[in-house]
């Protein structure tokens, strides 16, 4: 759900360390919220594998219809837009002080130097401005549409199910776009409080190549600011939903023949 600047600029340039490395530094710098948000990642995590296999029997044991199955699968998938959201209550001050002193930020501690120093100073205890609610709000959101996906697809007359599917493709992407485009506007908005206060993370990025200087913030590229950028934006969404349409054509096609 789109990317603070640290958050951006961590994923271009920091060194990270092994899979088992980076969960234990987050668990070990982390408070009780982030230990929280921490372990209800891995839960979700073993949930939907879990949840994968059962559906998939019921599906292939026809208890539920493979309609049902889709649709749970197009709201598992969502998770990737809110990924950076609510990754941000997970990873505090203490956990970017480490991998400051380990030289994993080298050559630019400046920018994280000064990102550290506005999480603590103006964060939430260590966390980006709001991010526990946030990561509330979004896991909660993810959940809900999870949990909604195959009682929504059940709902529909037996003739009409398999457009089931797109209908709820149509209505999650609502909803999530919403939710992902409501997070950037936020973090857009935290940055310029930030800028105003007189914080050099600006000046910063865009020595360090991830900002030009004409450019508003270092992340939120997708936010529309004119209405080539509006219409451009329309245009990418209307071909992804044009490809998961005609790809949930073409194997609940391959599927139906197979299954009355």
């Amino acid at each position: 759900m789109g990317a603070t600047p640290a958050a951006l600029a961590f994923a271009r340039s920091v060194k990270l360390p092994g899979f088992v490395e980076k969960n234990r530094v987050i668990w070990k710098n982390g408070g009780s919220r982030e230990r929280f948000f921490h372990v209800l990642g891995w839960f979700t995590v073993v949930f939907l594998l879990s949840a994968t296999g059962i559906v998939s029997w019921l599906v292939w044991n026809r208890v539920l219809p493979y309609e049902a199955f889709f649709s749970f699968t197009l709201a598992a998938t969502t998770y990737g837009a809110f990924h950076n959201a609510v990754s941000m209550a997970v990873i505090n001050a203490k956990v970017w002080k480490h991998y400051s002193e380990e030289g994993r930020f080298q050559p630019y501690d400046d920018y994280f130097r000064e990102w550290i120093r506005i999480v603590e100073q103006e964060g939430d205890r260590g966390l980006f401005p709001g991010a526990v609610r946030w990561a509330a709000f979004l896991w909660t959101t993810y959940y809900v549409l999870i949990l909604a996906s195959i009682p929504f697809t059940l709902a529909f007359p037996v003739r009409l199910r398999l457009a089931a599917p797109l209908v709820f493709a149509a209505l999650d992407a609502a909803v999530t776009f919403a939710c992902w485009f409501a997070w950037e506007l936020y973090g857009r908005r935290i940055l310029r409080e930030v800028d105003a206060k007189g914080y050099r993370l600006r000046e910063y990025a865009i020595a360090a190549g991830w900002l030009r200087a004409s450019q508003p913030g270092v992340a939120f590229r997708w936010i529309p600011r004119t209405r080539r950028d509006a219409l451009t934006l329309a245009a990418v969404l209307l071909v992804m939903a044009l490809a998961i349409g005609f790809a949930y054509a073409l194997v609940a096609g391959f599927i139906s023949m197979s299954y009355p």
